[in-house]
């Protein structure tokens, strides 16, 4: 995962994070969704229960965004991560 600044004012500090999905596409990330996929270094799968409503937002935008799969698993919904980072 990569860091850019995406202001041209130095004196804001508003960064986002690239990452790369699988057919070597290259997007965007804020801040937020970042952290959501931060949380995804430490397992392989999230189920949505173990995230607070705004990270369930935030999980189902990545998904939008071809970033996380969601899938139903014994009638439990888990997210996982389907991007490499770079």
């Amino acid at each position: 995962m990569y860091w850019f600044n995406c202001s041209l004012d130095p004196k804001v500090t508003k960064r986002m994070k690239i990452v790369e999905l699988l057919n070597h596409v290259a997007i965007a990330l804020n801040n937020e969704e970042a952290d959501v996929l931060a949380q995804f270094e430490s397992k392989e799968r999230i189920a949505k229960r173990d995230l607070n409503e705004r990270e369930i937002v935030v999980a189902n935008q990545l998904v939008n965004k071809d970033i996380l799969l969601r899938r139903k698993n014994n009638g439990k919904i888990e997210y996982s991560k389907k991007i490499h980072s770079v």
